[in-house]
Order: structure tokens, then sequence, then C-alpha cells
């Protein structure tokens, strides 16, 4: 004998299932998001309808009505509209109105007609909010915050309280990414956090966070981070996001932006836009040089056309020529008056054109001993010992003059 396995598939079933479904979605599509002229027509009668009658008014509403009252209302902005629709939520409250009103609130918190009464509603349904919360704790801070015209900063002053990670805030208190509560509790948290929270953050997702703040935003950010972030763990996303959107200024004090920021936070921010400029220039042992002057630079400029950089120090202009040429040294006052308007990506020019060898200190970049002969030289024009026309000796400890016309007439020789 032989037995055969049948299969049913009720085709006609499955289909209808399936139509059921869409059906659904779009019935609670439409409830979510009402037409105007649908949420406009109920307002009209609820306008009419005395607040001592709302009772029997509320009972002869149909279900899907309901809903649509229940998603309005977290946007009401009309008193006497906002109290009426409130009481008959009151009347008619279903557990599923708990998660809905909640994040009504999340996405119209600066509505306060709609928190006052948001409220009334937590206080008489406690028992249902904790259930949903799944802790009376939770439940008695959203009460609070709810209640509160400075949410955010209470948010904030909670979270410094404990300790926790934002994300883990937002699942204890079912709070979602993507309302403006979360948005305005992440902006207002960076403004005013420590250390620990922004490396917490990551670089990408704090950048995403500091792209929305206004100008008056970003300089309090900017402060904050720069102040009370360790320069080693400064973040490449929200540095660079600072150095292209807020230059540094070649004077601070006529920047609106930069001087509202402390003069210590201003130098750290110069001393990374340094260290990034040197790594871009070099690629060899000239990048460690200089990395060493790192605390004397006051300005630095890089040409990318020409591969140039113009490093400024207090009396001094220092040149580098790309991957090749000896380093021009120009006295400040000097460089200023003959280079300085044509030092920038704007109108730049080649590396001929800043080469003035009767107005320079040259520090040619060979010997095996370049390295200190250079330092030598710096040293002596920080001093003031600036001699125009004059080649650094990188093979040992010496400069020369190139022509006669030195100090009495004669070749001078100057040991550093």
């Amino acid at each position: 004998m032989r037995w055969h396995t049948f299969c049913f598939t009720p085709t006609n079933l499955i289909l209808t299932r399936k139509e059921l479904v869409q059906k659904d979605v779009e019935i609670k599509n439409s409830i979510r998001n009402p037409q105007k002229e649908d949420i406009l027509k109920l307002l009209a009668k609820i306008e009419k309808i005395p607040f001592d009658e709302i009772r029997q008014f509320a009972f002869s509403l149909t279900l899907r009505e309901l809903y649509q009252l229940v998603y309005y209302f977290p946007t009401a902005d009309i008193e006497s509209h906002a109290r009426k629709i409130c009481e008959i939520i009151k009347l008619r409250f279903k557990d599923e109105f708990v998660e809905l009103l909640w994040t009504g609130f999340q996405k119209n918190y600066i509505n306060r007609k709609f928190c006052l009464l948001f409220s009334e509603i937590l206080a008489q349904k406690g028992e249902l909010f904790v259930s949903y919360f799944r802790n009376p704790t939770v439940y008695n801070l959203a009460k609070n915050w709810v209640a509160s015209e400075q949410v955010t900063s209470s948010i904030f002053k909670y979270l410094n309280r404990q300790g926790i990670s934002l994300d883990d805030f937002f699942t204890i208190f079912k709070i979602e990414d993507d309302t403006l509560l979360a948005k305005d509790i992440k902006k207002h948290v960076y403004l005013y956090c420590n250390e620990d929270f922004y490396l917490k953050t990551g670089g990408e997702n704090l950048r995403s966070i500091i792209e929305q703040y206004n100008n008056e935003e970003l300089i309090l950010f900017t402060e904050n981070y720069l102040s009370k972030v360790s320069f080693v763990n400064f973040q490449r996303d929200v540095m660079e996001f600072l150095a292209k959107h807020k230059k540094k200024p070649r004077e601070k004090e006529l920047d609106f932006f930069w001087s509202n920021i402390s003069d210590s936070s201003f130098k750290k921010f110069c001393k990374w836009i340094y260290i990034n400029t040197l790594k871009i220039a070099f690629n060899d042992d000239r990048r460690e040089f200089w990395l060493r002057y790192i605390d004397l630079f006051e300005d630095m400029t890089y040409v990318k056309k020409y591969s140039q950089l113009f490093m400024y120090f207090e009396n001094c202009v220092v040149v580098e020529f790309g991957a090749s040429g000896a380093v021009h040294v120009y006295q400040k006052e000097e460089f200023k008056k003959q280079f300085q308007r044509f030092a920038n990506n704007t109108d730049p020019k080649n590396d001929s054109f800043f080469k003035m060898p009767e107005k320079a200190m040259r520090i040619p970049h060979r010997g095996y001993n370049w390295q200190q002969a250079a330092d030598n030289a710096m040293s002596q024009i920080f001093k003031g010992n600036f001699i125009p026309n004059v080649t650094v000796k990188t093979s040992g400890q010496w400069i020369y003059t190139d022509t006669k016309l030195t100090v009495g007439g004669h070749y001078a020789r100057y040991y550093l």
C-alpha cells in the first residue's frame, strides 16, 4: 500500500487575510494622521458642547473619532478645546492610550497647555502608567518632568546624579530617539556634560547633534567641550566640524564666535589645528621637528596648491616649501609688508615669490644634524638675533653670510 501526503493551501483565505491586514493598517494610518477636515468637524462639535454636557458627548463618539482626538490632543493649542478633549479621554480611557499619550508628550513637550492636562491624566491613571513603565520611581519622575517648565534641564540633572548613558535612559523611560524631546535632551546634555559623557557618545554621533545647534548653543558647547575634554581625547569628527564651520581667526578678539570662548579653550583648539596642519603638510622628519614648537605658534597657514606652510611666531614667520627647498625665516614685520596678503589659499603665489634671500635667514634640510642647527638658529631668532641674507650651515653649529656686506665689511661667521 502506498501512502500519499496531501497539502492543502487555502489560497482565498490567505488573500482575504492579507486584505484585512492591509485594510487594518490603512485604518490605523488614517486615525494616526486624520484629515484636517475630520479634525475641524470634531472640534466644531466640541466647541458647541457646554462642559457640563461633555460626558454625554464623549460616549456618543465612535472609536475612530476617539482615537483621532487622542492623536490630536498633544498638539491642541486652544485651551477650551484641550480641556474638553482631556475630559473626553479620561471618560473613555483605554489601556492603549498610555503609550499614545506618552509618545505624544515626547513629540510636543513644549506645548504647556497639553502638558498640564496630561499631568492630570498621569495622576488619575497612575496604575496604568506604573504598569507601562514597570517601575513606580520611573513613573513618578516622568510625571514630575511632564509638569516641569524646565524638562531638559531637569533630565540633565537626573542624568548627572545617576551617571547613566543616554541610551540606557531612553530605554528605561521609553523615549523614542527621533522625537523632539529626545533631540532636545541630547542638545541640552552636550552643552554641559563632562568628558566621560562625550567619549561614551562617540565623535560621529556627537557631530550629528552639534550640527543642529544655533550659534549661541554652539558657543556654549564649544567652550564646555574644549575646556572639559583633555587634549589627547579630542574627537576628530567634532574638531573637524569646528575647524570647518568656525575657522580659526587670526585675531580672536575680532571674531564674534571665538571672542566668546575663553583663551585657554581657544589655545587648545589652535594647538589641535596646528598639529593636524603639520600632519597634512609633512610626511617626513620635518613634521616631528616643528611639532616641538607647537606651543610657540601664533598662527599657521597651509597653501594646498603649492604645498607651502607659513608658521607665525612672536617675532618671525617661517616658510616651508613642499618637498624641497630651504626654510626661509623672515622678521614678522618684513613678512607682513612683503608677503602677508599672498600667504593664503585665496590668492596663492608660487615658491619663488616667497624667496627673497636678502631678507631671509635660510635653513637647508640637509646634513646629519640639520635639526640641531635649525634649533640653534631658531633660538637666536627668538632672542632677537635675526641676521638677514644668512644660510645656516647644517653640517655643524655655524652660520655664515653669503656676501661681504657684514659687520665691519668682513666675512662673518656666527657661532650659535
